[in-house]
């Protein structure tokens, strides 16, 4: 056995020794993932003797064969003497020739496993000389880069389409090029020949298109004139209908295939003009490129992909007015917009400060939130990127923002680095002020316009405007992992008349801090409502905090404002709790209360939460995080409160509550009230959260119910409703519920439906392991062999959920077909748990067996004390 079982089977043993069985079962089953995998090396920015001037593609397009037909231009400038080499990156390209601009013939050498391509040249380049290097070459059904979405068994009714994914390193399997975030091209042409009929789109300016009758195509050629590295190229075709807009001179635009109507486009995309009027005001950064795009395609890899001028967005965004009350595209929309500025005017270096880019895009979407929709909104999005974050940090792994080690750049575009980048810009707003923040971030990006970037540049430039030192900040919060876990005790001493707050931190990571040192403001209202505050900086693990007040006070709202990035544990009476249910001074402080009185469970908590739930001035926000809290408490005074709810105006709300009513176990009242919810009129989404609940509860009626419907029911937005019958079939936990789901991976089936299967189909698999063993079969089969890229990915957690170690080869092989990182990434890790399961299986079994050995041992020594005591007695 692995020294590291040993060591935790014995850490186990001492555990249970001690009668600490939660801590034994923790020991054995929480266990958090380290990040990296063994395989995973220090990154450091590649050598580059050269700088690239421009870069020409010009490509011929078959749709129908996926082939692409290509003749490249690439011109460079020696920064070194003698260079006599030149090294690119290129995967899979079927090169006729490499010539310079001479005419010579070139050698060439592709090392594949480096993905690399060698060019000698005829003769070396001094420092400062410029060469031009002629490429002619084919790409015949690219395996990364490059996607041709043509109509199979699983998509017959999508429109033929290409497009472009170069986002980490991909570039490389359609473009020779030095492929790497840190170098930047400084002026592309594109020249594109598709079919007739087709639109073709790519960044910059449009300088010409023509049609060619000879062979019945068209040709578009595009111009990037500023600089932009290669994983931001784009390329995109299909039969697209263009709509424009501008915002003075530019020109805004958006393309879509026909099938979606101009209401639905702007639906999702017409709030981008406003957008970018916003950005240009806060960050006094002018939009920089010649055009701003957004191209919708299908089956898209990413939700959206911020190319340069032309953003690459999932057609999947799209959606009905009656989905809109539920859910908008604003959020993808001025996430990629604002990548325009931070990402794409300045680059991260590489992609261990990734987290420059993306927690960037990430706050700037919540930043037009909050001047669209109010600080309401603003708040409850923070708070659900904080709990985003934290989710992945507590339950996967914890590692520093700025990280350094990984195998693929895409293993570190993880929620560490999206929410969790974003709250590291949204900290350092609080701490400099709204105002100095903006023109900060405008400084940031005019001193590194068209540069690329590293964290200590965002640093300094904080530092040149505000003239405080900010390595502190820095140090802890990007460098080092994880953030303060604090526990807060409030007292008062009736005696001397004063309030004492005892601030601890009890952080123990080997990688966080063991203090973190960050402002704190405490705001106490006195019995007669006066507001006081204090501002303090903590940077001591243990803080203490006295404040003298005549009475004991009404209320004490910690971090009011909701600006510093911890895990708090608050200990107050549940008086204040209550007051500041209804009187907190925004939804975070609510919300907080909601939490707190949900863990008092005292009927009057209960019923004052119950109250706030039915508030029709209330957020909607707080009434779904009182729904939550009030399905978790499973109370028959809790359920009262939730059914008084279910006709709540707010449908994000009544989700919540549909949600919360599945938790009440075989309740009638329960089920008797998410019948009413599955007829809802006005959302797809509380229709959903109510199939799913019904399931939950596990009612003797359940399954029949969403069976007999199911057939029936309007799929929705991204097959919604469906989904939700699905999942609330599989909840029920059935045998019966199996024959039902099946159906629904047949390929042809909507894909968002599809993929929603094979995790239902293995949570009951593993139910009924004996009696359906074709389940695991299905999955294997589906995990290699399915069209959909999805559904095939689907299948990568659904069997590690399953438990069979024996499939671990099925997803070995899966790992050796798939190109992009981040599915490769998804299977080591489906792996690691199915291996960590069976290693969990021996501990037990060796824990059984120790105890085997034990209770022989214990009944060995009964008989040896019983023959003693014979032998005494005989020799008495």
């Amino acid at each position: 056995m692995k020294d590291d079982i040993m060591d935790s089977f014995q850490a186990y043993l001492k555990e249970l020794q001690r009668g600490n069985y939660k801590e034994a079962q923790r020991i054995l089953l929480e266990q958090r993932e380290p990040f990296c995998f063994p395989e995973a090396k220090e990154q450091w920015m590649p050598t580059r003797p050269f700088i690239i001037l421009g870069l020409k593609l010009d490509w011929k397009f078959d749709l129908k064969n996926e082939l692409i037909v290509c003749k490249n231009n690439l011109t460079i400038r020696s920064i070194v003497s003698d260079l006599i080499t030149v090294k690119l990156h290129a995967v899979n390209q079927e090169f006729k020739q490499i010539v310079d601009e001479k005419g010579n013939k070139l050698d060439y050498h592709q090392q594949p496993e480096e993905q690399s391509l060698s060019i000698s040249l005829a003769k070396p380049l001094e420092e400062g000389e410029e060469l031009t290097l002629f490429f002619d070459y084919q790409v015949s059904k690219p395996r990364a880069g490059g996607y041709f979405i043509l109509p199979n068994e699983a998509f017959p009714d999508v429109e033929p389409q290409f497009w472009t994914q170069f986002q980490d390193d991909y570039a490389r399997y359609l473009v020779p090029i030095f492929d790497h975030p840190g170098t930047k091209i400084q002026t592309t042409e594109i020249i594109l020949t598709v079919p007739k009929g087709y639109r073709a789109i790519s960044n910059g300016l449009l300088k010409a298109h023509k049609t060619n009758d000879d062979d019945n195509t068209e040709t578009y050629h595009w111009l990037q004139e500023k600089p932009m590295p290669a994983y931001l190229i784009t390329v995109a075709i299909g039969k697209f209908e263009k709509y424009v807009e501008k915002v003075d001179d530019l020109e805004v635009i958006f393309y879509a295939e026909k099938k979606w109507d101009k209401k639905t486009v702007y639906r999702s995309f017409g709030k981008t003009p406003a957008m970018i009027k916003f950005f240009n005001e806060k960050l006094g950064v002018k939009y920089p490129w010649a055009k701003y795009g957004q191209v919708a395609v299908s089956n898209f890899i990413m939700g959206g992909m911020e190319n340069i001028s032309v953003t690459t967005q999932t057609d999947r965004t799209f959606h009905d007015e009656k989905t809109h009350k539920d859910y908008t595209s604003d959020g993808l929309v001025s996430h990629e917009l604002a990548h325009q500025w931070g990402g794409d005017l300045i680059t991260c270096k590489s992609w261990t400060h990734a987290w420059l880019n993306e927690g960037w895009a990430t706050q700037m979407q919540n930043e037009w939130k909050k001047h669209d929709l109010g600080e309401d909104e603003y708040l409850y999005e923070q708070l659900g990127k904080k709990e985003a974050y934290f989710k992945e940090d507590k339950k996967e792994y914890r590692r520093p923002l700025v990280q350094r080690k990984w195998e693929a750049g895409v293993d570190v575009f993880d929620r560490h680095l999206y929410p969790g980048g974003a709250w590291r810009y949204y900290m350092l707003k609080h701490f400099v002020g709204e105002e100095i923040w903006w023109e900060a971030l405008g400084y940031f990006l005019t001193k590194y316009s068209f540069d690329v970037v590293e964290t200590i540049d965002l640093q300094r430039a904080f530092e040149d405007i505000t003239g405080n030192a900010f390595d502190w900040y820095f140090d802890q919060w990007l460098y080092k992992a994880g953030y303060p876990e604090v526990k807060i005790k409030y007292s008062y001493d009736e005696k001397i008349k004063q309030i004492h707050l005892r601030l601890e931190q009890t952080q123990e990571e080997e990688q966080t801090p063991e203090v973190f040192r960050f402002p704190l403001t405490i705001e106490i209202t006195t019995e007669s409502d006066e507001k006081k505050r204090f501002i303090s900086e903590v940077k001591e693990r243990i803080h203490e905090f006295y404040f003298p007040l005549g009475k004991p006070p009404k209320m004490i709202e910690i971090d009011p404002d909701f600006t510093v990035l911890w895990d708090a544990t608050i200990e107050k009476p549940e008086g204040m709790w209550l007051e500041q249910l209804v009187n907190g001074q925004n939804i975070i402080m609510r919300i907080q209360a909601v939490k707190a009185l949900a863990k008092k469970n005292t009927p009057k908590a209960i019923k004052a939460l119950g109250e706030v739930l039915l508030n029709k001035t209330e957020f909607w926000g707080v009434q779904a995080e009182i729904a939550k809290v009030l399905g978790t408490n499973k109370t028959t005074l809790a359920l009262e409160q939730l059914l008084k709810a279910i006709t709540i105006q707010n449908s994000k709300a009544r989700t919540a509550v549909a949600e919360a009513l599945g938790n009440f176990y075989q309740d009638d009242k329960a089920v008797e009230a998410l019948k009413k919810l599955l007829d809802d009129k006005d959302s797809y989404f509380v229709v959903s959260a109510a199939a799913n609940a019904l399931g939950k509860t596990k009612h003797e009626s359940a399954l029949q119910i969403l069976a007999e419907r199911l057939p029936k029911v309007t799929p929705g937005w991204e097959g919604i409703v469906v989904r939700g019958y699905l999942q609330g079939l599989a909840a029920t936990e059935k045998k019966e519920a199996i024959d039902h789901i099946l159906p629904y991976l047949k390929p042809g089936k909507y894909d968002a439906i599809r993929n929603s299967v094979p995790p239902l189909l293995a949570k009951l698999g593993k139910r009924y392991k004996k009696e359906r063993p074709e389940i695991k079969e299905l999955l294997e089969k589906t995990l290699l062999t399915d069209k959909s890229f999805r559904v095939s990915y689907a299948c990568v957690s659904a069997i590690a959920s399953y438990e069979d170690a024996s499939l671990i080869p099925a997803l070995n092989k899966y790992h050796g077909m798939a190109t992009e990182g981040h599915y490769k990434r998804g299977a080591k890790v489906a792996i690691r748990k199915l291996k960590k399961k069976k290693e969990e299986t021996e501990l037990k079994s060796l824990s059984k067996s120790v105890e085997e050995l034990e209770k022989e041992n214990r009944e060995l020594k009964e008989r040896i004390a019983k023959i003693e005591a014979q032998l005494k007695e005989e020799e008495k």
